[in-house]
């Protein structure tokens, strides 16, 4: 007795739908959690792009590995900052969350971008 391909395609379509269900609620009862993860998400992204334009490609693997590390750990930490500072009593958390993994794709360029669209504001205001 074999198993069709179209049962085995429902199973593992039900199997899927169940593990992402139960993602999700973990997701919801450790909000923390949620928010560090997408921070790593972001890290990650923010490696791979880095990766992309090829500013990785003169480093060695361990070098390459430190700043992938390095990334992941900066959007966790940004993760939690933005879950404790900000959307600990906000009600839009879907909205902190996508500002989350935006900052930690390159934080020191949002950073950098910041403070820059500040000094602009400031100098027209001043002047």
């Amino acid at each position: 007795m074999s198993i069709e391909p179209k049962a085995a395609l429902n199973v593992g379509t039900v199997t899927g739908a169940s593990v992402f269900a139960d993602v999700s609620q973990l997701l919801a009862a450790f909000p923390l959690l949620s928010f560090a993860a997408i921070g790593a998400v972001g890290g990650l992204s923010g490696y791979l792009l880095l990766a992309d334009t090829g500013k990785l490609d003169e480093l060695t693997w361990r070098s390459s590995l430190c700043v992938l590390v390095r990334r992941l750990i900066l959007g966790a930490a940004i993760g939690t900052v933005v879950y404790v500072g900000w959307a600990d009593e906000s009600q839009a958390r879907g909205l902190w969350l996508l500002a989350t993994g935006i900052i930690a794709t390159s934080p020191v360029d949002m950073i950098r971008k910041v403070v820059e669209l500040a000094q602009s504001v400031l100098t027209r205001r001043a002047g």
